[in-house]
């Protein structure tokens, strides 16, 4: 299980609109001389709002290989989409048959998960410099 932070640059973006609504809304309390808005609870306010930003981003990803077969073949053509396709069933077809608790199995399936987050990469790589 992993947990993956999804769009960086949106995340950034509504921090900043996070920092900048409560720096507002702090120095506003300031100046009409505010008790309700003191700047702790301000400040507060931005620390949770920046944890729901934080936490609308991320995602709990149980099958990492999975998900980056299915992150490659987002807009890939047919042939990588072929590839990919293979691919994910060689990686079930050797998890099925390593059932064995040894560790030339355990071996085996490690190397299969490598070698089908490499073919992932490398679909994602050729698609972005094609």
């Amino acid at each position: 299980m992993r947990l993956r932070f999804e769009d960086h640059a949106a995340f950034q973006r509504g921090t900043l609109h996070v920092a900048v609504a409560c720096s507002a809304l702090a120095g506003f309390a300031a100046l009409v001389g505010s008790e309700a808005l003191r700047p702790t609870a301000v400040v507060l306010g931005a620390a949770v709002a920046t944890l729901a930003l934080a936490l609308g981003h991320a995602r709990v990803v149980f099958d990492s290989v999975a998900d980056a077969l299915a992150r490659a073949a987002d807009g890939a053509d047919d042939e990588a989409l072929a590839l990919l396709a293979r691919t994910a069933r060689a990686r079930g077809t050797i998890a099925r048959g390593a059932t064995r608790p040894d560790s030339g199995a355990r071996a085996l399936v490690e190397a299969a998960q490598t070698a089908a987050s490499a073919i992932a990469a490398l679909t994602l790589r050729r698609d972005e410099l094609g």
